[in-house]
């Protein structure tokens, strides 16, 4: 069954929920950023959807270039959305940038089962976010296969040749 939903931060600015209720049936907010900054829109974007009875799921951009501070983040982020009831998973938006550009493929493989792993055991549905080439190229171990994906390849069909949960067909 296909749903249509939005990614919104704090870079939409300050959406109208109103003019949203009855066009999109989910909507994943980003909640926090690196090491650790909190996105400056989410608890205003999360009480808008809940005030008109849209689902939400949650996502950190990880900064993570170890294990360590992969469960670091994780952790800080569970402490973040605790409060929170998502339907939707919780995601590690893992890839490619300015802090993670030099960490070896394996490291970053271990990175998101890390964070995925600690999601879990706080009982919740975790998944990974990346783009088609990052999941590829990089993210592509077989440890990784039992999460679920969020899947950015902005085209008409995706070409992803692995199970996916979520697919953003564009950046709009």
């Amino acid at each position: 069954m296909n749903k249509n939903g939005i990614d919104i931060s704090e870079y939409q600015g300050d959406i109208d929920f109103n003019a949203l209720k009855g066009n999109i049936d989910f909507a994943m907010v980003r909640t926090s950023i690196g090491n650790f900054r909190e996105d400056r829109k989410y608890k205003r974007n999360i009480g808008g959807l809940e005030s008109i009875g849209v689902p939400y799921g949650v996502y950190h951009y990880s900064y993570a270039t170890n294990e360590n501070e992969a469960k670091e983040e994780a952790t800080k982020f569970i402490n973040l959305i605790r409060n929170y009831k998502p339907l939707y998973p919780a995601v590690i938006d893992l890839e490619s940038n300015s802090v993670n550009k030099n960490v070896s493929k394996d490291v970053l493989n271990r990175i998101a089962e890390v964070f995925c792993q600690t999601l879990e055991e706080a009982g919740y549905y975790a998944m990974i976010y990346s783009n088609k080439y990052f999941f590829e190229t990089v993210l592509s171990e077989n440890i990784l296969d039992k999460y679920d994906k969020w899947l950015a390849e902005w085209r008409d069909e995706p070409t992803y040749n692995k199970p996916f949960g979520i697919w953003q067909y564009t950046s709009k």
